[in-house]
């Protein structure tokens, strides 16, 4: 297990029979998948964006739902306690399912925000677990976590990173307000199984005021400590 401030990242985080029965239940649902879509500043709607984000995307995790979200609530204490964060109420966990193959990738990006729907806003804890086939057949798809939370990270000549590589049966939590991205992803073969996969989504806090009451705020000035270091 390793901790970084405001970074997660915890190893083995199912049991290896757990893992086999997850990778199963991805090759029996290939056809399930749909593309992955990103919500419109404009319309507040979501819709495919292929240059902004390419993926395939799986919303049924079936029992695997409940077990990711009960390993996730068993975590969280010990995560809330390194990012020194405030126990907050739990509204529900948003679970999807993603397969990232040859070229697929995801622009910087906040996983939180004001805009529709309202549970956007109220997204506190992003997380990404990791897990592929064996023997892994592809390179890339790093997760990039930036020193900025202006949305303006792409365009800062100053700016300094985090980069966390996919790691087998691994997860990875912090707060929803980063900016981040997924680096593209290389597969040879550009098969399916052979994808990089993640159970990712959100914590949901409960409403507890009003729908706008601001997100709270993060010290980045661990990565500008990490760089140079």
């Amino acid at each position: 297990m390793t901790h970084l401030k405001h970074v997660f990242v915890k190893r083995d985080f199912l049991t290896k029979r757990e893992l086999r029965g997850l990778t199963s239940y991805v090759f029996e649902h290939e056809r399930d998948f749909s593309a992955s879509t990103v919500i419109s500043h404009e319309s507040h709607d979501s819709a495919s964006d292929p240059s902004y984000r390419k993926s395939l995307v799986l919303y049924d995790l079936g029992e695997y739902n409940s077990l990711i979200q009960d390993r996730l609530r068993a975590l969280l204490p010990e995560v809330l306690t390194a990012f020194k964060h405030k126990a907050f109420p739990i509204s529900h966990f948003d679970i999807q399912l993603t397969a990232s193959n040859d070229g697929d990738f995801f622009k910087v990006h906040q996983d939180n925000s004001s805009i529709e729907p309202l549970d956007v806003s109220f997204r506190e804890i992003s997380y990404v677990y990791y897990f592929h086939s064996e023997p892994k057949a592809f390179t890339g798809g790093q997760l990039k976590l930036y020193n900025s939370q202006d949305g303006e990270v792409k365009h800062s000549k100053k700016r300094t990173a985090e980069t966390i590589t996919p790691r087998q049966n691994t997860v990875v939590l912090f707060p929803s307000g980063y900016d981040h991205e997924v680096l593209p992803i290389r597969c040879p073969s550009r098969k399916f199984k052979n994808s990089r996969f993640t159970v990712n989504g959100w914590i949901i806090r409960e409403a507890t005021g009003d729908a706008t009451e601001p997100q709270q705020s993060y010290d980045m000035g661990w990565l500008v400590e990490a760089a140079q270091a």
